[in-house]
């Protein structure tokens, strides 16, 4: 009794810790996005566009300000929320980007958004959302104020398709696991059955050898 109490505490102890600390680590993703994206923002780094002409970035302002945030910040909630944080998440980000605001060198907020769409939604779901993505930085390198160089926009493309790949592997990974979790199960249940049947058929073999000793 003791030791089923001790397991049943235990469990109950890992199955908060697997609520509390996943929220914890979408907290803390957010916040270290939100703060290099910041450091990139107040950096008023120059851009080089494709031209050769260094032009500046726009200085941080408010506006600046409010889409880093929106666009960085809602990662806490990536789990509960994939697709609306990742296309509000991509909104900003592009909007920083188009406006002329000072980037981080890639968008890890986007990018994390995304690749938690990859790792628990279905393959077209997560296909489409890619799609969009690369859509909206195509538009955003043609209609922006040219923070786009082609290295760059070429960069945010491979690294956008790189971490879907590597969400949607991850999610194929855990149900193959799942699978083979489940197989073994399985077996496991039918070994105990048959244990089960030949112990019984072993009593009832014992049972008819006394009862046929005892008769004679």
């Amino acid at each position: 009794m003791a030791d089923r109490q001790r397991g049943a505490a235990a469990s109950s102890g890992s199955g908060r810790r697997s609520v509390v600390d996943p929220a914890i680590r979408d907290a803390l993703l957010a916040l270290i996005a939100a703060g290099l994206s910041l450091v990139s923002l107040a950096g008023k780094i120059s851009q080089v566009p494709s031209d050769d002409q260094v032009v500046p970035f726009l200085e941080a302002d408010g506006l600046g300000l409010g889409l880093v945030l929106l666009g960085t910040l809602p990662l806490a909630w990536r789990r509960q929320a994939p697709l609306p944080v990742l296309a509000v998440t991509a909104i900003s980000t592009l909007l920083v980007e188009s406006l002329g605001y000072p980037p981080p060198p890639l968008p890890f907020a986007m990018l994390a958004a995304l690749f938690t769409v990859a790792e628990v939604g279905s393959f077209r779901v997560s296909a489409a959302a890619t799609g969009a993505v690369v859509a909206g930085l195509a538009v955003a390198a043609l209609a922006g104020s040219g923070t786009f160089t082609d290295d760059k926009l070429l960069a945010y493309m491979l690294s956008v398709v790189g971490t879907w790949i590597a969400g949607y592997w991850l999610q194929l990974s855990r149900g193959r696991a799942a699978q083979l979790e489940q197989i073994a199960d399985l077996e496991r249940q039918a070994l105990a059955a048959r244990t089960r049947l030949a112990v019984e058929q072993e009593r009832e073999r014992i049972a008819r050898e006394l009862h046929d000793l005892v008769s004679s």
